[in-house]
């Protein structure tokens, strides 16, 4: 029986071309290489190689070999990979989400719920998210839009609405509502790993000068501390309350307001079962 190591000393032979280059890139002695390149023509039952007085080259027969070996080679780690990523896949609940907030409660109740797997989050764009779903990456992913697929199953998980986080002596903070546009032009902090809102804010306040931070406490800090304008919404205000010493401003903005719906192939339907009850329940008890 043909050995996976057989295989890859034989594409390293090819590769380097004499059996002292190839025995020094794979670590073993020449004699050792030479024994197993022996055993392999035995165990195809034909020559592979011509033998010449200190040299040994790939014959025509040897040259096919290679060509195969190199096919057995990546199909082994193709293999590998597959099943420890199966394997990765029955211990793990993947989230992968296109803003921050739906993971606060996502998260929680993932690891309530399965508590005998690993929970891993994260936040990336919506194309990204997609291909990973559709790629078995992740196990469900939430979404700013209904996905256009029949594979998919989705429910809505929320909606986020942003408003405007201003200082009590700001010319605009005794404002009923306003549009981005009113603060476009002025310095702004902003938290940076917010998904889909970025570049929404990059859009529609093309001239405002963001300071962005990267760690929600700072930036937590930095809101208490400073009298510059930032950004809150209502599922922050639900999770942590309003901050002290702002005016909180409605955004008038359709642009300020993302529905996120909870994604995920109908073959794991059956598995997240128990999470879209609780995100079900969740949307129940804010109702009331």
């Amino acid at each position: 029986m043909i050995e996976i190591g057989q295989v890859e000393q034989l594409l390293a032979v090819s590769k380097y071309g004499t059996l002292s280059k190839a025995a020094e890139a794979l670590h073993i002695s020449q004699p050792a290489l030479s024994r197993a390149m022996q055993k392999l023509e035995e165990e195809l039952q034909v020559p592979i190689f011509d033998r010449e007085k200190n040299r040994i080259t790939l014959n025509a027969t040897g040259k096919v070999a290679v060509d195969y070996a190199q096919k057995v080679l990546f199909s082994a780690n193709d293999m590998i990979a597959r099943v420890r990523e199966y394997d990765r896949m029955t211990h793990t609940i993947s989230i992968g989400a296109c803003a921050p907030a739906p993971l606060w409660d996502l998260v929680p109740y993932a690891s309530k719920i399965y508590e005998d797997m690993a929970i891993s989050s994260e936040i990336k764009m919506p194309d990204i998210l997609l291909s990973g779903l559709e790629n078995d990456l992740y196990t469900a992913v939430v979404l700013n839009k209904i996905p256009d697929s029949k594979e998919l199953y989705y429910e809505l998980y929320d909606t986020e609405t942003l408003y405007f986080s201003l200082a009590p002596d700001h010319p605009l903070a005794d404002s009923k509502a306003l549009f981005f546009k009113n603060l476009d032009g002025q310095t702004m902090l902003l938290y940076s790993r917010i998904g889909v809102w970025y570049p929404m804010h990059l859009e529609t306040q093309p001239h405002t000068h963001f300071i962005l931070q990267d760690n929600r406490e700072v930036f937590n800090d930095l809101t208490q501390n400073s009298t510059l304008p930032t950004f809150i919404s209502d599922l922050s205000i639900e999770k942590d309350g309003k901050p002290d010493n702002r005016k909180i401003i409605p955004i008038i903005d359709k642009e300020a307001t993302n529905s996120f719906y909870l994604v995920c192939k109908k073959k794991n339907k059956k598995l997240l079962e128990p999470l879209y009850r609780a995100v079900e329940k969740r949307l129940e008890k804010k109702k009331k």
